[in-house]
């Protein structure tokens, strides 16, 4: 399994509504594209920056040919639906890794 994780950093006064649009719209979204089979979504305790709100999603697909097929097809729009609303208030860095062993 391929796991194409996305990790973002949003302004405090705006992680409610990010949160919110996540788990109401944007998570299922993403598994609605037929290109990931499901999604874990986590917020990222860290009393260090209160100032700053890390949330880090996790979308699961079979392989990365179909990660591609995302990436080429899907991708951007639902990119910019999230750029629309939360504009300049966050950045985010992605990773893909291969899952090895969970139990």
């Amino acid at each position: 399994m391929i796991i194409y994780s996305v990790t973002c950093i949003v302004d405090a006064n705006i992680a409610e509504a990010w949160e919110q649009f996540f788990v109401e719209k944007h998570l299922d979204d993403l598994v609605e594209t037929g290109y990931f089979t499901g999604y874990s979504f986590r917020k990222i305790i860290d009393p260090e920056t209160p100032d700053k709100i890390s949330f880090t999603s996790e979308y699961f697909t079979p392989d990365l040919a179909n990660l591609e097929r995302y990436k080429q097809t899907a991708a951007a729009s639902l990119k910019q639906e999230v750029s629309d609303l939360f504009k300049g208030k966050y950045s985010c860095s992605r990773k893909i890794y291969e899952e090895v062993k969970q139990r």
